[in-house]
This record gives C-alpha cells, sequence and structure tokens, in this order.
C-alpha cells in the first residue's frame, strides 16, 4: 500500500509543473483585443521604418575577410621538378 501512494505522489509531482502552464482564467493581460486603424497605421509606419534601415544597413555588403590571412603562407611554394 505505501508503494501505490509513493507512485501517486511522484505522479502529482510530476504532473503539477505541467497542469501550471494552462491558463484556466486567461492571460494576466486581460483578453486579446482588436487593433484600432490607428494602432494598425502605426505599426505599419513602424514595420516600413524599420525594413527601410534594415535595407540601408545591408545594402553594402562587408568586404570579405580571411581571419587566417596571417598564418598561411602568402604565396603558396611551387613544386619542384
Amino acid at each position: 500500500m505505501k508503494a501505490f501512494w509513493a507512485a501517486a505522489a511522484v505522479a502529482i509531482l510530476l504532473t503539477a509543473p505541467a497542469y501550471a502552464q494552462f491558463s484556466v482564467g486567461g492571460d494576466k493581460q486581460g483578453p486579446r483585443t482588436r487593433q484600432t486603424d490607428q494602432e494598425k497605421r502605426e505599426e505599419a509606419d513602424l514595420d516600413r521604418a524599420y525594413k527601410a534601415t534594415v535595407k540601408s544597413t545591408t545594402s553594402t555588403p562587408a568586404p570579405k575577410s580571411d581571419p587566417w590571412s596571417n598564418v598561411r603562407p602568402a604565396n603558396p611554394a611551387k613544386p619542384t621538378r
């Protein structure tokens, strides 16, 4: 009988963290509401500004760098015959 209660206690302890992940009464912030037209415009403006910034910073590719350049010899040795 002790083994049964021990197994039941272990099962309850293992399922408690998974049960805690589900909310019963909704979010802490309340239910999600629909966006107003003003909020949609503001979000679109922010998105356009973000895309313009990303495009302007990535339009010029960075020069290729070789981190091993000072380890390798400058000119490969030519085989002698």
